[in-house]
């Protein structure tokens, strides 16, 4: 039981919109998804763990292959908002912050 929910853990936080926007360098955030590309060019620091997601769900889909083992963690971003949504909110201060200091965030699709 415990090796499932580290698991279920582990495969929410590897998608979670927040956490990929902390992982941000040089004022930009890469928003690479086989399955998808956005449409979005940039993001701001406030809540962009949410808009992360919404940019996912606001992208087109790639060419399509003919099989792929891969799935896509885009079709999860509807449950990750409430969930970033959550978590931008503990950070905020931090955000208001970096917001003020360095603008929007790049957004790099490769």
């Amino acid at each position: 039981m415990n090796k499932i929910c580290m698991s279920l853990v582990v495969v929410i936080l590897s998608g979670c919109g927040t956490v990929k926007s902390l992982q941000s360098e040089n004022n930009e955030i890469s928003m690479y998804h086989k399955a998808v590309v956005t449409n979005c060019t940039e993001l701001p620091y406030v809540y962009s763990g949410v808009l992360y997601d919404v940019c996912l769900l606001d992208s087109k889909k790639r060419r399509k292959r003919s099989f792929s083992l891969h799935y896509n963690f885009a079709q999860l971003a509807p449950f990750d908002i409430i969930l970033s949504g959550a978590a931008d909110t503990l950070i905020l201060p931090l955000r208001i912050y970096q917001q003020s200091k360095y603008g929007n965030m790049t957004v790099r699709d490769y």
